[in-house]
């Protein structure tokens, strides 16, 4: 009996010292947060009790209490690691989940968790853009750069950046100097927070014609889904009317934009932009066909006007594919047949 009591001592006792001991580091509200365990010392840790309680069942009484409370603070660990995992997880950049000695990382992914506008989503957006302008350099830290605004850009692709917090990043936008490596995200950003708000507007006056390519093309692809409305169409519609840079004009006459940008007030003036656009003769034919379909999708809302010119285009074309391409359209938008796929295909 002497010897089981020994042996139930030297096993009950270590068990509720180390359950004391995991109690108080979990519990603690002293605990310096510089302390606090990384995601993977906690996986580590939960493993290892794991394994030590396994061992112990073997050799101690079902109705030992200290395995209960040792479950309790093993739950416990668990229950905090998943969060921080699935917190981690939802506002990591995509393919990527921030690493716990990566500095302000953590911390703003947990942040950027929490409901757009809230207290605690709003610090983090602001810890964010700061964290994109510091890691723009010089000198340039591409692995934080590209964590930053990968991060940043995901987040507006969602809709999760409040007018609130659109307000803070313009604030951010307009300290850095026109060519900053972190304009294009926190513009898009910003114009995705104030999407339906009547900011959006003035902001995208900002930026003119021929400045700035990479914010004109981000600003472009965030905003023809979920945002389209007066001040895109006017954009759009500048862009078409002013741009000189290509790939800019290209983006911002592609189909997807033009047919955002074409509500019934302002397909009109986009189809005789894009057509003088065209008869200024320095397109290539891979352009002038961009530019038709352009029209072409502009007409679906302005049907007499996009037919003439449509028409017009095809006269005066040179290519003669293209040009019965463009009388192809022409014809199916003045039947009433087209739609955006068949008039895609017409171009193809």
């Amino acid at each position: 009996m002497q010897s089981r009591a020994g042996l139930l001592f030297v096993l009950v006792v270590p068990v509720a010292a180390a359950t004391a001991w995991i109690t108080v580091r979990c519990v603690s509200p002293d605990a310096p947060a510089a302390r606090a365990p990384a995601d993977g010392d906690l996986t580590a840790r939960v493993e290892k009790l794991e394994r030590a309680l396994d061992a112990q069942r073997a050799a101690t009484p079902r109705d030992d209490r200290s395995i209960a409370r040792r479950l309790d603070a093993i739950e416990a660990l668990a229950a905090g690691r998943s969060a921080t995992s699935q917190a981690l997880e939802v506002a990591g950049a995509e393919g990527s989940v921030p690493r716990a000695d990566d500095g302000a990382r953590p911390a703003v992914a947990v942040g950027l968790a929490a409901e757009p506008g809230a207290a605690d989503h709003r610090e983090s957006v602001r810890q964010l853009a700061g964290h994109l302008v510091k890691s723009a350099g010089p000198p340039l830290s591409e692995t934080e750069f590209s964590w930053a605004a990968g991060l940043l850009d995901r987040e507006s692709r969602r809709g999760r950046v409040s007018p609130q917090e659109a307000e803070d990043l313009a604030a951010s936008l307009a300290a850095l100097p026109s060519g900053h490596a972190a304009r294009p995200a926190i513009a898009k950003a910003v114009a995705v927070g104030w999407g339906h708000d009547a900011r959006l507007g003035g902001f995208l006056e900002r930026f003119a014609a021929n400045t700035e390519p990479s914010v004109h093309a981000g600003v472009l692809a965030v905003l023809d889904d979920e945002h389209p409305g007066t001040a895109f169409s006017e954009y759009v519609l500048r862009l078409a009317r002013e741009e000189r840079d290509l790939a800019v004009l290209s983006a911002a006459i592609d189909l997807d934009h033009v047919e955002a940008a074409a509500t019934a007030a302002n397909a009109p003036r986009l189809v005789q932009v894009i057509e003088a656009r065209v008869l200024e003769g320095t397109f290539d034919s891979e352009m002038r066909a961009r530019a038709g379909l352009a029209v072409a999708v502009a007409s679906l809302r302005t049907p007499e006007t996009g037919v003439a010119a449509l028409r017009r285009l095809a006269d005066r074309e040179t290519d003669t594919k293209l040009a019965e391409r463009l009388r192809l359209a022409a014809s199916s938008v003045q039947s009433g047949d087209a739609t955006l796929k068949s008039l895609e295909q017409f171009f193809e």
